[in-house]
């Protein structure tokens, strides 16, 4: 049994089937790209030596014959991933996507060796995640076992950090003024960055006093209470807008959008920068943009908020994720308990 030849136009095709010990293996036609029939059983006899040989080898040939970037291809287009997930799975293509998916792991310690040392751990975990998906579909998908990638060292749940109020008021204070409306949305609504910043007039209610964060970190779109501060600052910033219907609500100092992190290969709040101007005039370290968010949690729970009500209000997926919070509660009241005298 061996492969047989006719030719189609000008390139010569080849099917039939590959005897390898007592199995037969059936070769579906496929074009040589030969136009000479010498050159295309030249061809078909190399074809026939690579499917013994997978087959002799075993799950390994397939490792070494597939790349990472098969993997990653198919994955794309059968899962058709979120766009943030696309730009990396690109990046990753470009730079380790002619590895043969046998070396994996070789790959990825190379990344993070080179590209990867600018990425925080977490990030660093979240584009571990989005490979180890690729490649578990494609192996999957061929009934291949997937190998084994490096996992990255464990980040510990950031410490619940929060300001004193008289702390909370001078840093708001040492803001620009075109950066205060963002920074007093942070702290009084617990957004994340991103989805203030992406926030539109369209989705200010001034009289309900609402706000509708429709793009967001988990795809959950949340409708929550606007605090009085904030219906404050923001109607002040709609008026001397001209009150606009829609559009983005903060803009940087020159009048544009703050760019859009979802966008960029390699992340970096767009805040950032006028946040930590204000904190070194503040006089106040180790604060960052996401601090805010945690701020904002610790005191809605010191003020007697359950955790089930800011999971909602702050859109995070599950209680988990503030149980943290908890701690900062039992605190404040053993501190209140030993302010008795």
């Amino acid at each position: 049994m061996s492969l047989s030849y006719r030719k189609r136009g000008k390139c010569w095709y080849a099917r039939g089937t590959v005897r390898v010990g007592r199995e037969v293996i059936t070769v579906k036609e496929f074009n040589t790209g030969c136009s000479s029939r010498a050159d295309a059983e030249a061809v078909g006899a190399a074809e026939e030596a690579a499917i013994r040989e997978r087959k002799l080898q075993g799950p390994q040939a397939a490792l070494k014959a597939l790349t990472i970037a098969d993997m990653i291809s198919d994955y794309m287009e059968a899962r058709n991933p979120r766009a943030p997930d696309i730009l990396v799975l690109i990046n990753l293509t470009e730079t380790i996507g002619h590895y043969p998916l046998h070396d994996a792991n070789e790959a990825w310690r190379e990344w993070t060796r080179t590209r990867g040392r600018k990425l925080a751990p977490a990030s660093l975990h979240r584009w571990r995640a989005i490979l180890m998906a690729a490649v578990n579909s494609g192996c999957k998908s061929r009934g291949l076992t997937p190998p084994q990638i490096a996992t990255v060292a464990k980040v510990k749940p950031p410490t619940a950090i929060y300001l004193s109020r008289e702390d909370r008021d001078r840093l708001l204070s040492c803001y620009s003024a075109n950066a205060r409306p963002v920074a007093v949305t942070l702290c009084f609504q617990g957004l994340r960055s991103g989805e203030a910043l992406r926030l539109d007039w369209q989705f200010v209610d001034f009289e309900r006093k609402s706000l509708f964060i429709h793009q967001t970190k988990t795809g959950r779109q949340r409708s929550i209470p606007m605090h009085p501060r904030v219906h404050q600052e923001l109607f002040t910033l709609w008026e001397a807008r001209g009150m606009p219907d829609k559009g983005t609500v903060f803009l940087t100092s020159s009048g544009s959008p703050y760019h859009d992190q979802t966008k960029v290969r390699f992340g970096g709040n767009p805040f950032r920068f006028v946040h930590n101007q204000a904190c070194r005039r503040a006089g106040i370290n180790g604060f960052t943009p996401h601090s805010w968010r945690h701020h904002w949690a610790s005191w809605m729970v010191m003020s007697g908020c359950d955790l089930f009500t800011l999971m909602k209000l702050g859109g995070w997926s599950s209680l988990r994720m503030v149980e943290r919070y908890a701690a900062v509660s039992s605190d404040h009241l053993s501190d209140a308990i030993n302010r008795l005298t």
